[in-house]
């Protein structure tokens, strides 16, 4: 401003600046729409959704009832398919169409969590991001509902920032009602978490990381936040319980009886930590932890070489317990990263005593 009052050449008012956030933030939620509407109902279904399309038109009773302990989502999705198809008809287009919206949905969304951290431009740089992810944009053309548990997820998320994390970049608090207590927040938390534990069943891993964040951040909050924990905790109450009454025991007895698994190797603990490290290790983590953690591993292992089971060109079986490792040893992944991990002592010190007790058994060369 200058001295009559008058804003100085160049300079952006804050209306200026809203109106232009506004249009930046509809030119990338039309961005993030075009992507995921155009050609939405050009690929045939796949077998996931094969299984939404059969589910959309089971029966309300079986939906609810029998069918519900053989399908490892919860069936509320599947009923909200079985109202979109019912309205818009029985097409790819139309099956999809829930999760194209919610896709979109989550652009604003990412645009609320990145203001409330690092203003405006940070959430129009969080929208954009939603906007063009190509795995976001897959998923959001998918007949399933993880594009639902995204778009509870950043509701949630924004909630437990509104309530308890402190603005930045000038942001205000949420406003409270007339009694202090900031509703808006409350009720997108309780949409948000309800929208995560009927969408998929890792729901329930998102909503304890929240809350264990809005626990530290409440425990080392300001003093105005005390009065949030009742109101929070009947938050959750109101997203929680219907979902403990009503699924949780369903989930229980399909972990118990491992319904729909029976596709899906289970690898042994010791081949779990393998594959992660032959992923994830040599690349993407310091390679001293890992080598740490291998030395520790090695130790333990139940490696055997024996006899070949299989006529595909190998001269002996190689074991990890129960897991056949005889060709995944001899993968381009661990062939890049030998030399790297066995260049520490405590590595080689550890697979010494491993090569000495398989010496013993008498039927390998070491």
């Amino acid at each position: 401003m200058n001295s009559a009052g008058l804003p100085l050449a160049g300079a952006v008012t804050a209306p200026a600046a809203t109106r232009r956030t506004g249009l930046l933030l509809a030119a990338l939620v039309i961005l993030g729409a075009t992507l995921r509407l155009v050609g939405l109902g050009a690929e045939p279904l796949w077998l996931d959704e094969a299984f939404t399309w059969r589910w959309a038109h089971l029966p309300w009773a079986e939906l609810f009832g029998p069918a519900a302990g053989t399908e490892t989502n919860p069936p509320p999705w599947f009923a909200l398919e079985r109202l979109v198809l019912l309205t818009l008809g029985d097409g790819p287009a139309a099956l999809r169409l829930p999760a194209a919206l919610l896709g979109i949905a989550a652009v604003p969304l990412g645009f609320l969590i990145g203001r409330h951290l690092a203003g405006a431009r940070g959430g129009l740089l969080a929208a954009l991001l939603l906007a063009v992810d190509p795995l976001l944009v897959a998923y959001s053309q998918e007949a399933r509902g993880y594009a639902l548990l995204v778009a509870g997820t950043l509701l949630a998320l924004w909630a437990v920032l509104a309530l308890f994390a402190p603005p930045g970049a000038g942001r205000e608090p949420a406003p409270p009602d007339r009694r202090g207590v900031p509703l808006l927040p409350l009720a997108a938390y309780a949409l948000g978490a309800t929208a995560v534990l009927w969408a998929h069943n890792t729901g329930p891993l998102v909503l304890l990381l929240l809350n264990l964040a809005a626990l530290v951040q409440w425990l080392g909050g300001r003093p105005s936040d005390r009065p949030l924990l009742l109101p929070w905790l009947a938050a959750n109450l109101v997203a929680g319980l219907p979902w403990l009454l009503l699924w949780l025991p369903i989930l229980l007895g399909q972990a118990g009886d491992a319904v729909n698994v029976a596709w899906i190797r289970q690898p042994s603990p010791p081949g779990a930590l393998a594959a992660t490290l032959r992923l994830w290790g040599p690349h993407h983590l310091p390679l001293g932890p890992v080598a740490a953690a291998l030395a520790g591993l090695a130790r333990d292992l139940d490696v055997s070489v024996g006899r070949p089971s299989l006529a595909d060109g190998r001269q002996s079986d190689v074991r990890i317990g129960d897991e056949d490792v005889t060709w995944a040893i001899r993968s381009p992944e661990v062939d890049h990263a030998v030399s790297e991990v066995s260049a520490h002592r405590a590595v080689r010190a550890a697979l010494l005593d491993v090569q000495r007790r398989i010496g013993r058994s008498g039927r390998v060369v070491m």
